[in-house]
Order: structure tokens, then sequence, then C-alpha cells
């Protein structure tokens, strides 16, 4: 899954910086396992246009490329690493135009702003279960990576925060 790869990418990023700073020397494994994982994530998932598939099996030459949040997660994590500013803006028009999900205040207001991004840009069914809880629904832990990726591409948060609030104390 991309945003597994992203992850462990960014952990291994931070651990050297963090390294570095406290003036520890970095064991090489930690940089090598690094260079390799990007490599391969540049190899499987980057492509500069858009948004990386949300998994590949090279071993069998599949990719799923869904457009979903766990690419937003990795694009998010791997600012300045893999993905620089440009980059994630033109994403951020696949995801406004995809997977944002806008919902209408009911306590703090009656605007209506983004609440959330769905897992996966796939059809729209009614919420019956597990089945449904991968494909399109909106997942609260993917808030954070959303935030931030807004953030980078010059978006107004506010709304987000608000509306997420306002989920909290209505529902």
């Amino acid at each position: 899954l991309v945003e597994v790869n992203a992850l462990y990418i960014e952990a291994l990023e931070t651990l050297t910086a963090t390294c570095r700073k406290l003036g520890v020397e970095v064991p090489e494994e930690v940089e090598e396992l690094s260079q390799i994982l990007k490599k391969g994530f540049i190899k499987y998932f980057k492509d500069n246009e858009k948004l990386p598939p949300l998994t590949v099996a090279p071993s069998y030459g599949l990719t799923d490329a869904t457009v979903g949040s766990p690419a937003v997660v990795a694009a998010s994590v791997l600012r300045g690493i893999l993905y620089n500013d440009e980059e994630l803006r033109g994403f951020w028009r696949t995801i406004a135009r995809r997977l944002l999900v806008y919902r209408k205040l009911m306590v703090l207001g009656k605007e209506t702003h983004p609440f959330g991004i769905l897992v996966k840009d796939v059809n729209r069914t009614p919420y019956l279960g597990d089945k449904e809880y991968h494909e399109a629904t909106i997942w609260p832990r993917d808030t954070p990576y959303l935030l931030k990726l807004m953030d980078a591409v010059g978006e107004d948060v506010t709304g987000l925060l608000i509306s997420n609030l306002d989920h909290m104390v209505s529902e």
C-alpha cells in the first residue's frame, strides 16, 4: 500500500534527521534501507502528473490505480522528501474534484465546508458494514494528512476544522 511505504520512508528520514541533530552517527543500515525504499517508491508509485496508485504487486505486474486517501497520506508525509509543492498543487486539483467531501453545518452555523476525503473514489453505496468500510467512506484518521496537504498548497483549513468540530458536537 502506498501510504505504508510512505510512512516507512518518513520514519527513516525522521530517524536520520534526529540522529544528525543530536550528533549521533546514522547507522549505515538505516541510510541504506531509506535509499532502497525511496528508489522503490519512485519506481512503483511516483508519477509527477498524478496521485500515486493505491497499491502495486510488482511480482504479478498489477497496479490498483484507484484514487483514494492512501495517496493523500503518502503525498502529505513525503512533502519535501519525494514530492515538492508544485506536485502537491497538481494533486490538489484531483483531490478537490474526486475525493473531497463537503458537509453542511448543523450546530455551529449553516454553511457547507469540507469534511474529509474518500478512502476510495468508487461507486457511492450506503454504508452497511465491513465491505463498505474500505470503499467510498471517510476515515477521520486521514484528516491530519488532509490538513497538512491543504496547508502546503495554500488552502484555508478553517472550514475543515469547523466542519469536523460541528460533526463532533452534533452527532
